[in-house]
């Protein structure tokens, strides 16, 4: 049980990161 929470936390913030990541370069490529 807390290993998964673990891993669901650590997913959503990688996730989080990444679509930062993405709108950011989008937004400055347009």
């Amino acid at each position: 049980m807390g290993f998964f929470e673990i891993n669901g936390v650590v997913f959503s913030a990688h996730l989080f990161s990444k679509i930062h990541d993405l709108t950011r370069t989008s937004y400055n490529n347009a």
